[in-house]
């Protein structure tokens, strides 16, 4: 068994391709992880009773939908207290996510302009404009000109946010008449409103389900898209090991293993445990680059997060081995790795929440590794050593069947030779 071992990683390190995944992956992964856009944040949750603010235009309106809520994307060109009042009036209703984007220069026909992009690379459903003589039509009672509203879909609830509009504008025009300034007049309807009963709004976490704070989430999106990365390497840094199988069989060198007296099974061991070193190996890397370019803090730790790609690495390294062993043929085995590393980070929920999805979705991301590695890193961000006793048991179910079903594959190859 040490001298397939040996051999296979002679041939690994002659490989220039095993290289190039070992060196590069692990970099883009920590590059991916280092970016703290908010636009990465899919996870991220929004609550509908407060301005979600896109401070760039790459945050979009829809990363901050709330669920069951009507998103509508506002270009705020007035920027003062009547128009923060008009819009948190807005939002105190809960039936709406607002998402301001500062806009003090833009003017009615820009703004429509804008919206016809808006529509295009953007997810809302309505769209409100407040000009920047907002306070003034305001005092006047004049909403056509101090607000354009934007229907760019057909949900109904269009019509109750036209009357929120309404409702909130005719208090506005009628505190204003009353003051001299603006100024007066929104700091009058925010005492007013405060003498009103107070919303509370709670929030119940489920028996089966984490409360993660903001941060936690943002973290958890980036390593969603790290572990994507890291994937692809463990997918083919296990194809290159499959390939010394492939060659073997081909060459006749593993019927010449199995009359010298080696079981299927030990061979097949032998070339796991190469897939285990493999995986060990790209992790090691990832250690150093995050050691050497001193990455900052991982809020779910740093040696956590490197148990948890070792052991995920250990999967899809022995997932890929076992292509190889049973389909006999290395473009094959290629293609066939790439369809399972794209689905599966796809279904698993690597890019983007699948909570919204039917039930068939659901349940099969469960059949996929990265499913379970990214709800273990919700138990470990609060503290519950469950994750960790979850991720060593999906491992070792998945080696089980991957064990059983190469020994079995390497068995079926003998018997056709």
């Amino acid at each position: 068994m040490n001298k397939i071992i040996t051999t296979t990683l002679k041939l690994l390190f002659r490989n220039k391709g095993f290289w190039f995944f070992l060196l590069l992956t692990p970099a883009l992964s920590l590059l991916l992880f280092s970016m703290k856009s908010d636009s990465l944040s899919m996870y991220l949750n929004h609550s509908c009773y407060e301005i979600a603010e896109l401070k760039d235009d790459s945050v979009k309106a829809t990363y901050c939908r709330v669920d069951n809520t009507l998103c509508v994307k506002v270009y705020d060109g007035s920027e003062s207290q009547l128009s923060e009042y008009f819009l948190k009036r807005l939002t105190g209703s809960g039936m709406f996510t607002v998402c301001r984007k500062h806009t003090p220069e833009l003017s009615r026909s820009e703004a429509s302009k804008r919206v016809d992009e808006d529509v295009e690379k953007d997810g809302m459903e309505a769209i409100l404009y407040l000009s920047p003589d907002f306070d003034r039509e305001a005092a006047t009672g004049n909403l056509d000109e101090a607000i354009g509203l934007y229907q760019v879909s057909g949900d109904p609830r269009i019509a109750l946010l036209l009357r929120e509009v309404k409702t909130a504008f005719s208090d506005i025009t009628a505190m204003s008449q009353s003051y001299a300034s603006a100024d007066e007049a929104a700091e009058a309807l925010i005492k007013r409103d405060a003498e009103l009963p107070v919303k509370e709004v709670v929030s119940v976490t489920g028996k089966n389900e984490v409360s993660l704070t903001e941060e936690q989430v943002k973290e958890k999106t980036r390593i969603g898209y790290a572990f994507a990365i890291l994937s692809l390497g463990f997918v083919f840094s296990g194809i290159f090991v499959a390939y010394s199988v492939i060659e073997e069989q081909r060459d006749k060198v593993l019927l010449r293993i199995n009359l010298s007296g080696t079981r299927s099974i030990v061979y097949f061991t032998a070339k796991f445990i190469t897939s285990i070193i493999t995986s060990l190996m790209l992790t090691l890397v990832l250690a150093l680059y995050i050691t050497i370019f001193k990455s900052g803090d991982f809020l779910i730790g740093k040696l956590n997060l490197i148990i948890l790609v070792f052991l995920m690495g250990v999967i899809f390294c022995s997932i890929s081995l076992l292509l190889g062993v049973l389909i006999g043929n290395a473009m094959s085995a290629n293609y066939a790795a790439f369809t399972i590393w794209s689905l599966s980070s796809l279904l698993s929920g690597l890019y983007f929440p699948l909570s919204d999805t039917k039930n068939a979705v659901k349940m099969i991301s469960y059949m996929m590794p990265q499913k379970w590695f990214m709800d273990s890193t919700d138990q470990i961000f609060t503290g519950d050593s469950k994750g960790y006793f979850m991720v060593l048991c999906i491992t070792a179910a998945y080696l089980v069947i991957i064990i059983s079903l190469g020994g079995a594959g390497l068995k079926l190859k003998k018997n056709e030779a």
